[in-house]
């Protein structure tokens, strides 16, 4: 069995990009039976802050970070890109769920890519696959929560994916940030051709003008890659960030949000194998 890697990418920040690493992720391992690893790409650390808490609490959280009190995290995804000899499972951390672990991340991760661009002995970009071809097989699926530039260190998610997912808000800078997302994807995969842009699709939707605007103006320009599923705006994707708990998780309830159900149908979509004919059962 591979281990298929997929990264979640938008150029521009605020759009629910680590709320579907994080949500997705503990559904593909709560309702499909799949064995999934986070690697925390950001070094704001917001699916780190969730499956690996380095406070009690979210209040705990915000005053030490008001307080300027920002640690480094022994073993994160610093330490393994950092070392070309380090043992990945070293760096894996085990999460509250069962089968979803995490490589955590840390404000040190700005300081390492300054590091690997004056590296200028060898190529930088391939130094996380190197790793986790290492634990290929180990896990179903790898999720990459890639920050929101053009930086080395997504580029090295990006060369160790095969798919790349691309959630979008209905706002201009949103859209703009999905074309050189789209443009960064095809750039990596002429030196991984494995590399794909998968899909992206609408989050925090509201039914509105400019909404629809956004959505027919892909549909019209980009219908091969954009997936009819949109993620509904709700009080579940704020909640869930203060309480450090997965979207399913926190949505506890007999009836399922709107947002939740569309996550739950994302990835099924995201796990498919015929993706085509699952759009078309839930389309009917």
């Amino acid at each position: 069995m591979r281990t298929k890697t997929i990264a979640f990418l938008n150029i521009k920040g605020g759009v629910a990009k680590t709320a579907s690493v994080t949500s997705i992720a503990h559904m593909m391992v709560t309702l499909h039976q799949k064995k999934v690893l986070i690697v925390d790409l950001d070094a704001q650390a917001n699916a780190t802050s969730m499956y690996c808490p380095m406070d009690d609490n979210y209040e705990e959280r915000i005053k030490r970070i008001l307080n300027n009190d920002v640690y480094a995290i022994e073993n994160s995804i610093s330490t393994l890109m950092s070392d070309a000899n380090m043992d990945i499972h070293d760096c894996i951390r085990k999460t509250e769920y069962e089968n979803l672990d995490i490589i955590p991340a840390d404000l040190t991760l700005t300081t390492v890519e300054n590091m690997l661009k004056a590296d200028t002995m060898m190529p930088q970009q391939f130094r996380l696959k190197k790793h986790l071809d290492n634990i290929d097989g180990e896990y179903d699926y790898i999720l990459l929560d890639c920050s929101p530039s053009v930086g080395l260190i997504n580029i090295n998610g990006l060369a160790a994916a095969e798919e790349v997912y691309v959630p979008i808000r209905a706002d201009g800078n949103s859209i703009e940030g999905f074309a050189l997302a789209k443009n960064l994807t095809e750039t990596v995969s002429s030196y991984n051709p494995k590399l794909k842009l998968a899909g992206c699709y609408f989050v925090a939707w509201e039914n509105n003008i400019s909404a629809r605007y956004l959505y027919e103006l892909l549909e019209e320009n980009m219908s091969e890659v954009l997936i009819p599923i949109k993620i509904a705006k709700s009080k579940f994707l704020a909640e869930n960030t203060i309480f450090q708990k997965p979207l399913y998780a926190i949505d506890y309830g007999k009836n399922k949000s709107r947002a939740t159900l569309n996550y739950m149908e994302l990835t099924e979509y995201i796990i498919a194998e015929d993706k085509k004919a699952y759009l078309e059962t839930i389309m009917m």
